[in-house]
């Protein structure tokens, strides 16, 4: 699709070495990856789980703005696990990972969601107050430690997380407010039942009040049936992808856009009900 930059993650391509990788998803024909290196090359990294000179060196031969454009570092982990050392593990890591992150490229982000309060599930404790300023007392942290660095590190709001909505999101900006916080959108990851048909609404809403702050997109379709929500390849659901690109588009030229939630097979069909829309 015309004026964006369509990417994959790289874990969603079963390949653990570093030039197969970037060379398949070239030739998968997608322009940019969210890598997850823990995910993608967990033959590569050390037990825990934390970036070295060795590793970025042999990375970035692949991955980055000279090579294979990187979307978003991805180090999804829970910052606010209820256990506080497994917490500050995860948190390390993610600052490592800043440390790191401008040698892929200019202004890659580093991306997490915020995770649960609980070890793993879901939860309804996700949408007090505590849980809000446990994740702000986090963010916080980490967005102080990005600046320090240099980098941008973004949080993607999910809808069982304590930022669950786009109103959250402004929220968040305002406890927070340091210019090296992003946000990563994945617009259908937020729908459900109740707000389904207001998508386009959200994401106008989004993009008027944070949308100098969003640094990539995702993308998938879903079909809602009750409280059940299944993610599919596009036109298989219920989101109006094509509204969702146009406005993207519009907004953002050349904008990193990202599939994932479905299989691999799901994404190339996709692909390739884009690029069937121009012809």
């Amino acid at each position: 699709m015309e004026n964006i930059q369509l990417g994959i993650r790289g874990h969603d391509v079963p390949l653990n070495d570093p030039s197969a990788l970037a060379a398949k998803i070239k030739e998968l024909g997608f322009q940019c990856v969210q890598l997850a290196i823990t995910k993608s090359f967990p033959n590569l990294v050390k037990a825990n789980g934390q970036l070295d000179d060795r590793l970025v060196d042999q990375l970035t031969q692949y991955f980055g703005d000279d090579h294979l454009p990187l979307s978003v570092l991805g180090c999804y982990t829970n910052i606010i696990h209820p256990d506080q050392q497994t917490r500050n593990q995860n948190i390390t890591r993610i600052k490592n990972y800043l440390d790191y992150a401008g040698r892929f490229g200019r202004a890659v982000p580093v991306a997490t969601e915020t995770g649960s309060v609980i070890p793993s599930g879901y939860t309804t404790k996700n949408f007090t107050p505590e849980a809000f300023k446990q994740a702000v007392a986090a963010i916080s942290d980490l967005c102080a430690h990005a600046e320090r660095a240099g980098a941008i590190f973004a949080i993607e709001p999910g809808r069982n997380h304590p930022v669950y909505s786009v109103e959250k999101v402004v929220e968040l900006l305002d406890e927070v407010q340091s210019p090296n916080l992003g946000v990563v959108l994945d617009l259908p990851g937020l729908l459900y039942q109740g707000n389904v048909d207001q998508q386009a609404a959200i994401l106008d809403y989004a993009l008027d009040h944070f949308g100098n702050r969003i640094v990539a997109f995702h993308l998938k379709d879903l079909v809602i049936n009750g409280p059940q929500i299944t993610f599919t390849r596009l036109g298989k659901g219920q989101l109006d992808y094509r509204a969702y690109l146009k406005t993207v588009a519009a907004f953002r030229p050349g904008a990193k856009v990202t599939f994932e939630g479905m299989p691999l097979e799901d994404e190339i069909a996709s692909q390739q009900i884009l690029a069937s829309t121009e012809e």
